[in-house]
Parts: structure tokens; C-alpha cells; sequence
């Protein structure tokens, strides 16, 4: 996202606990990009991921871009 960017929303659901010593892995892929009211937003869907394949948390985010002009 950057520091110029500005995280607007976020939303966040533990699944599983994430245990001592286990290695987790966070992911996020752009969902949508639109513009609301002049703002650029997207829109992140967001996960973590242990070493068993287990979802241990889902979630999602709203990031507004800056504008380059």
C-alpha cells in the first residue's frame, strides 16, 4: 500500500488459534478496484495459512490510492 496510501477499512475473523512455534503465512489478493466520490479504493481479500493448510484467519480490507496528478 505504501505511506502514501490510507488504510480505510479493515476486517479481520481468527478461525484457529495460531500455536507457539507455528510458521504462518499472510496473503492478500486484490478483490476490486473502483472509484468512489474521486477516491481510488480497493478492495484486499486477506488470509493466513499455517504449515497444515489450515485457514487460521480470513479477512478483508479497503485501501485508498493516492492519485498521481
Amino acid at each position: 500500500m505504501g505511506d502514501d496510501a490510507v488504510l480505510r477499512e479493515i476486517w479481520v475473523s481468527l478461525r484457529a488459534p495460531n500455536l507457539v512455534g507455528d510458521l504462518s503465512w499472510c496473503t492478500g489478493k486484490v478483490a476490486e478496484m473502483r472509484v468512489e466520490d474521486g477516491r481510488r479504493l480497493v478492495d484486499l481479500s486477506l488470509g493466513i495459512h499455517n504449515q497444515r493448510g489450515e485457514r487460521t484467519t480470513l479477512g478483508t480490507a479497503i485501501v485508498e490510492l493516492p492519485t498521481r496528478g
